[in-house]
């Protein structure tokens, strides 16, 4: 969605397609975009929630592990073009949300989650499954993912 920047592939974003691909070419052109759609649903990166001021670029892949997606790529490698989220993943973390709810109480759609910066990761935008919400508390030493249980923003 949106208009495209074509651009040299930077370095960092080479690393990361080149541990989900066996070649990249380092000289390649790429285009960068800010959202897409996955599965009738508009995903945003970092870049574009900025200028919504909201968090709606954190997601589930398929494999069950949460990502934080701070651009959009599309590349043709070998022969095919095909859409990659950048970004970093989340870590699942063990944090009790509250500590004076009863035992049986379970609160299994807010996952309590650290931000990992060390590198980037590339996610093949296919292998996303569903967005998520993100909230970050500044008193609390843990991150909140929560799975959407309705999603508002959905194409037809």
């Amino acid at each position: 969605m949106g208009r495209p920047a074509y651009r040299q592939l930077q370095r960092s974003h080479y690393k990361a397609l080149h541990a989900v691909c066996d070649f990249v070419d380092k000289d390649i052109v790429v285009r960068y975009m800010e959202r897409i759609v996955v599965r009738c649903e508009i995903i945003h990166s970092a870049t574009y929630c900025r200028k919504l001021k909201r968090n709606s670029f954190t997601v589930q892949t398929t494999a069950g592990m949460y990502f934080e997606i701070l651009t959009f790529l599309v590349a043709n490698l070998h022969g095919q073009e095909q859409c990659y989220a950048i970004g970093h993943y989340l870590t699942v973390v063990n944090y009790r949300l509250c500590s004076r709810a009863k035992p049986k109480l379970k609160f299994g759609h807010i996952i309590p989650v650290s931000r990992s910066r060390d590198v980037l990761a590339a996610v093949a935008a296919v292998d996303i499954k569903q967005k998520c919400v993100f909230i970050s508390l500044p008193y609390l030493p843990v991150d909140f993912v929560c799975i959407q249980v309705h999603s508002l923003e959905r194409c037809t």
